[in-house]
C-alpha cells in the first residue's frame, strides 16, 4: 500500500514544528511567549520546508505557487484572512449567487463555511442516532435546507440510512438556521434548536 500524501505532509509539518519552534507555549525560563517576528519566521520556515518536501502535484498547483510567492502573509492570520480567505470566499459567493439567482445570506454561508454546518449537524445526529451513517444524514439535512431555503417547502424524507430518524424536518431546519446565527455571535436560535433536538436523545 502506498503512503498517504496528506498524512506525509502533516507529519512533515509536525516534525518541523518540534524542531523549528518548540516555544508555542510559554518559555520555561522567562514565561514570555514567542515574539511576533519569531512566529513569522517560523511559519515561513515551515512553508519553505513543506515546499521542498511536497509532492509534484502540490507544487504545481497555481494556488500553492501563489502562496509561495506571498508567504510573508503566513506570519499574520489577519493578513492571511484578508488577502486569501476573504477574496476566495468572495469568488464563491459570486458563483453561488449566479447559480441560484439569490443572495440569501444563509445559502452563501453554507457554501463558504460548509464545515461549520457539517460538523455541527454531524455532532447532533451522532448524539441522537450513533455514528453509523452520520455523515450521510448530515449531508441530507444540509442539502435539504438549501432546497428549503430556496423553495420554502419543508423536506419530506423517506425512511433511509441517509435520513434522520429523530427530529422533525422543521426542527432540523431550525437547527441549520441556528448554526448560521451563531456564526455571527447570535446564540439564541442555536441553543433553542439544540435543546429541542437533544430532548429526543
Amino acid at each position: 500500500m502506498g503512503s498517504n500524501p496528506t498524512l506525509g505532509n502533516l507529519l512533515t509539518i509536525l516534525s518541523i514544528v518540534r524542531v523549528q519552534f518548540p516555544l508555542w507555549t510559554q518559555q520555561e525560563d522567562t514565561g514570555e511567549y514567542m515574539k511576533e517576528k519569531d512566529l513569522k519566521d517560523a511559519m515561513i520556515s515551515i512553508f519553505d520546508s513543506l515546499s521542498a518536501s511536497s509532492f509534484e502535484e502540490t507544487k504545481n498547483d497555481p494556488l500553492f505557487q501563489f502562496l509561495e510567492k506571498e508567504k510573508e502573509w503566513l506570519g499574520d492570520p489577519e493578513i492571511m484572512n484578508t488577502m486569501i480567505n476573504f477574496k476566495f470566499q468572495s469568488i464563491i459567493r459570486e458563483c453561488v449567487t449566479k447559480a441560484y439567482n439569490s443572495t440569501d445570506w444563509i445559502l452563501l454561508l453554507i457554501y463558504t463555511n460548509y464545515n461549520l454546518f457539517e460538523n455541527n449537524v454531524t455532532e447532533i445526529t451522532t448524539s441522537l442516532e450513533g455514528a453509523s451513517c452520520c455523515a450521510d444524514r448530515s449531508r441530507t439535512i444540509i442539502k435539504s435546507y438549501i432546497d428549503y431555503r430556496i423553495s420554502g417547502n419543508l423536506p419530506v424524507w423517506k425512511d433511509s440510512y441517509s435520513t434522520p430518524k429523530k427530529g422533525t424536518p422543521q426542527q432540523w431546519m431550525n437547527f441549520i438556521e441556528g448554526v448560521a446565527n451563531i456564526f455571527y455571535g447570535k446564540p439564541k436560535k442555536y441553543l433553542l434548536a439544540v435543546k429541542e433536538l437533544l430532548k429526543l436523545a
